[in-house]
């Protein structure tokens, strides 16, 4: 890895999250490629569920919020329109 930017995003793979490091990400249509050890693997997009960028640099974590998670947002208790 001679990249200063690492990302680690985890995925759900048969109902249980897996998190990877990598140096090495792309987008090949609908699917996350991630070069994890010395093999390139495929995740579907819609497994992904944690991404994060962090910069070796400056020891940083790069997004627009501390804990950036790809779930719908959770709907409020079921409540009138005028009370929202």
């Amino acid at each position: 890895m001679n990249n200063r930017l690492l990302f680690v995003f985890s995925v759900l793979d048969m109902g249980n999250e897996r998190t990877f490091v990598t140096d090495e990400v792309r987008l090949v249509d609908d699917s996350l490629v991630a070069l994890v050890g010395k093999t390139s693997q495929s995740f579907m997009m819609d497994t992904v569920i944690d991404f994060v960028l962090v910069d070796l640099a400056t020891d940083r974590t790069l997004s627009a919020a501390p804990h950036c998670r790809c779930e719908p947002p959770r709907s409020r208790q079921r409540q009138h329109p005028s009370d929202l």
